[in-house]
């Protein structure tokens, strides 16, 4: 940015440029600035103000009313003017500035803008006009690709969920912050290593399986078992997508191992009040099933009834064993 301020100031022989934007707090902020006989930081006046009070803001407005055109501020013009002050910087009077807005390629809103400035006062220019404006193009796009990029790493830098990039074969490339937070091991540490390398050896397998996968499909989500620094395992679900043709596989991991002891504290508490319904559902069962086999004479309904309420009970144990029991289990019981 500093060379590009530099270059403008050889081209258009004008004595200074700085290359102003708002930061996230709506103030403004110096990207770049330079001059002809000197550099380094700029302190400006505007009115008696400081440009961060006066220029961005004022700039802001004019561009939009005006189609995100270029303005040159002109002691000697009234509309176009900063009236009839004078804008002083490290000293020097300057009595023209040419500002020229840097807008954003994808919605055309303001982001930043050039600001040339001379001792003398200037005629319009317009040749000097559409150069910024294509320089002010570039500088857009660049800006605006820089903003995506600044949004991803906030992203990746302050996610609660693991995130890491790894080659094909599941080596770490990099790591945000919440690997260090999760699993305990630094940076340093997680780049040294595959995600086999730290997996349980009963997930071994199905890692290595969803990497090979990965070669062959775009995304995949699975979970494992990975070993932190404390020793101990932390259930992981992974969402993953790879790029081939880059080599690399983007990963999002969500710690799922308070949820699964969670579960397994229900699924014991379920096992265990099964037991007090089933018991005395059981015996139930049983006494329908003597009553049935006695050589007793019932007429048809009753007869009837008793077998429905056999049924039913039957159907209950069924729904329990079902509900707190796997298949497997549940078909043995």
């Amino acid at each position: 940015m500093q060379s590009l301020a530099r270059i403008i100031i050889r081209f258009s022989g004008w004595n200074a440029i700085e290359i102003r934007m708002p930061d996230i707090k709506g103030k403004e902020m110096v990207m770049a600035s330079g001059f002809q006989k000197r550099s380094g930081p700029v302190q400006a006046t505007f009115f008696k103000k400081t440009t961060r009070e006066v220029q961005v803001d004022e700039l802001r407005l004019w561009f939009e009313q005006h189609r995100m055109m270029p303005v040159c501020l002109n002691t000697a013009k009234t509309m176009e003017t900063c009236g009839n002050g004078k804008l002083i910087v490290a000293g020097n009077h300057f009595k023209t500035v040419l500002a020229v807005p840097v807008v954003d390629k994808e919605d055309n809103s303001f982001i930043a803008a050039i600001f040339l400035l001379d001792t003398k006062e200037h005629p319009r220019n317009n040749d000097i006009k559409i150069i910024l404006s294509h320089i002010s193009a570039l500088l857009g796009g660049a800006l605006h690709k820089k903003a995506i990029q600044q949004e991803l790493l906030n992203v990746f830098n302050h996610s609660a969920d693991l995130i890491a990039v790894q080659d094909m074969d599941g080596r770490f490339i990099s790591v945000n912050a919440a690997c260090n937070n999760i699993l305990g091991y630094s940076e340093a540490v997680l780049l040294q290593k595959r995600l086999t390398d730290l997996v349980h050896p009963d997930d071994h397998g199905l890692t290595s399986s969803a990497f090979e996968l990965l070669k062959q499909q775009e995304q995949l989500t699975y979970e494992n078992r990975i070993q932190s620094a404390d020793a101990r395992y932390k259930l992981i679900e992974w969402v993953a997508v790879s790029d081939v043709t880059i080599g690399k596989v983007f990963s999002i991991g969500r710690d799922k191992t308070d949820l699964s002891h969670t579960r397994e504290k229900l699924r014991k508490i379920s096992w265990s009040h099964s037991h007090i319904i089933r018991s005395p559902l059981a015996n139930i069962i049983g006494m329908l099933h003597l009553i049935q086999q006695e050589k007793l004479t019932y007429d048809e309904k009753t007869a009837s009834y008793l077998q429905l309420l056999e049924q039913q009970a039957q159907e209950m144990d069924t729904a329990i064993r079902n509900a707190v029991y796997d298949d497997d289990t549940a078909q043995q019981l």
